[in-house]
């Protein structure tokens, strides 16, 4: 099963797409419809829109339009009954507000055949995320490191969430500006916050191993 994931919200979506890595599937994560027309065409199972609000999903009904007949799910953890009524106008197949397992064992039972992933697969959605020689909890902002407990930050559970969705892939500062500030704020944001991270993950920070700058600019998350 080949799944193409818009994202409107970064840690919903890892929790999201660690529980579809445990049924087989291919996950691509995007985050604005710039990201998906530049894709090329995957034979995608369905799409998945992760919590998007009325006003983020009115701005891109001619964008899901021109997708076709490509299924489209939607999840919110805010049912609102004029976000349930734009769904039905612009066509999308299923509004969810249920319990993770509940959710994905509706849509991953729906379907006949399931793809064999080429990318290593993610930890359930209930343990913690091995890193390294750590283990990263992100609904509770803890990494434990020696067994030594370091506390997250909202931004740098955000920035880390969003990139434990794109492991071993350059992102380059303007993603994560448009991803987590809604494009407001200069690249120090993501400077420091980045650093702060390296901070409490890496050994030497001046060396880093797990978070790693690229040539010719952005991050990559080494798994």
């Amino acid at each position: 099963m080949n799944i193409l994931v818009w994202s409107f919200d970064t840690p919903l979506t890892f929790l999201l797409t660690s529980y579809l890595a445990t049924h087989k599937c291919l996950i691509t994560v995007v985050t604005d419809y710039g990201h998906v027309d530049e894709l090329p065409d995957q034979n995608w199972t369905f799409m998945l829109l992760v919590n998007p609000t009325y006003d983020q999903l009115s701005a891109i009904t001619d964008q899901l339009e021109r997708l076709g007949c490509l299924p489209i799910y939607l999840f919110t953890n805010r049912l609102e009954p004029r976000l349930c009524e734009l769904s039905n106008e612009v066509g999308i197949n299923g509004v969810f507000e249920e319990p993770l397992m509940k959710l994905f064992g509706t849509m991953v039972n729906d379907q006949p055949k399931v793809r064999e992933p080429t990318a290593e697969r993610s930890e359930g959605n209930e343990s913690p995320i091995c890193l390294g020689e750590f283990k990263v909890d992100l609904p509770r902002r803890v990494l434990y490191k020696h067994h030594e407990r370091v506390e997250l930050t909202k931004r740098e559970t955000e920035v880390l969430s969003y990139m434990l969705c794109n492991p071993n892939r350059v992102i380059d500062r303007e993603e994560l500006l448009m991803a987590l500030w809604d494009n407001l704020g200069a690249d120090s944001n993501v400077y420091i916050t980045i650093r702060n991270l390296r901070k409490k993950l890496e050994d030497d920070i001046n060396d880093p191993k797990i978070i790693i700058t690229n040539r010719g600019g952005g991050y990559s998350l080494r798994r």
